[in-house]
């Protein structure tokens, strides 16, 4: 549906199967972690921020290794091995990826290469304070050009409106612009438009969405429409309905939910998800109606455990990980900080 392309242009473009490059600092994995004054509107595709911090589990299977070295204050390097996965073709894989991040946090960059001729590559910049961020994403594979992408946006935040955009290119020309307004203390409106250029012929796509939330409360949808990608042939577009929920009981505990329904198929579906965070470990899980039941759990000290059971598919898949930061030294001979 419609969501579908919303979450490919809105993300990281790395496939699930593939762990992105880890920093070796805790803190360091995005340049919007660091401490800043920011806004207070919130980004149209940031609407149901609260359910997908439940929801996106980083599941995978087989056995993984991380390991991670600052080798400056401002450089880290981390290597990733793959073992057993039944994702890629070879039952192993090795991936390397340096991380790069300015003390005040106004450039960020990352790169990863793995052995399956993958290579990816991020890069953020803050301009204009914390009011705007430039971005550029790339992916490039050598044994699979299809999976050539590269992206470029641009995402302005102010008070009481913010506006993003983005073009990319992945065999298509892909347009995306993103608007969101702070009505009241609680309440967002906003909306999006997307343009692809198909060989054949245009088709676009767009939504409209709001944002409430109030004492631990957030609730958020989307209602747009979408050419029916399934069926070229159809004219008609297909219309869909999209709920997130989100309850944060305590400091450590968070319950959601979605449903999602589109029209005219009556089609339907609704994924039920927690997520409990201990001093030093958090254990996510997610319900869907389509039969697939997932889970992870991961230690902040080193070690974490992923497993996914899919019923509908009778696939089950279970992961190991175990990741280990060693504290570096940093260029004047001191020890790396933790931040």
């Amino acid at each position: 549906m419609f969501s579908g392309w919303r979450r490919f242009l809105s993300r990281d473009l790395v496939r699930q199967e593939e762990a992105p490059p880890v920093s070796a600092t805790p803190g360091l994995d995005s340049a919007s972690s660091i401490v800043m004054p920011k806004p207070t509107c919130i980004q149209y595709d940031n609407f149901s921020r609260e359910w997908m911090q439940i929801s996106q589990l980083d599941n995978f299977d087989g056995f993984r290794i991380e390991v991670g070295k600052p080798l400056t204050k401002n450089f880290n390097a981390a290597h990733t091995l793959l073992l057993g996965t039944a994702s890629k073709q070879q039952p192993y894989a090795y991936q390397f990826g340096p991380v790069f991040q300015t003390e005040d946090g106004r450039l960020f960059m990352m790169g990863k290469t793995s052995l399956d001729g993958l290579l990816n590559a991020r890069v953020v910049k803050k301009v204009m304070g914390p009011y705007c961020d430039l971005r550029a994403n790339m992916s490039s594979c050598v044994i699979e050009p299809s999976r050539n992408m590269y992206e470029f946006s641009k995402d302005l935040n102010f008070k009481r409106w913010c506006t993003s955009t983005k073009l990319v290119w992945q065999g298509i020309w892909i347009c995306n612009f993103g608007f969101s307004s702070l009505v009241t203390k609680n309440l967002h409106l906003g909306g999006e438009v997307t343009y692809l250029n198909l060989l054949s012929r245009g088709a676009s796509m767009g939504t409209l969405g709001f944002r409430y939330e109030d004492n631990g409360n957030t609730l958020s949808g989307t209602v747009g429409r979408t050419p029916d990608f399934k069926n070229p042939m159809r004219e008609e577009p297909l219309h869909g309905i999209r709920l997130q929920y989100a309850r944060r009981i305590s400091e450590r505990v968070s319950l959601g939910c979605e449903y999602d329904w589109s029209y005219p198929e009556h089609e339907s579906a609704m994924k039920v998800g927690y997520e409990y965070t201990f001093r030093t470990s958090r254990v996510q899980g997610l319900l869907d109606t389509a039969g697939r039941v997932s889970c992870f759990i991961n230690d902040f000290k080193g070690f974490a455990l992923s497993g996914v059971i899919d019923y509908m598919a009778n696939e089950y898949k279970f992961g190991v990980l175990m990741h280990y930061f060693p504290a570096g030294e940093n260029a004047e001979g001191g020890e790396a900080p933790i931040m």
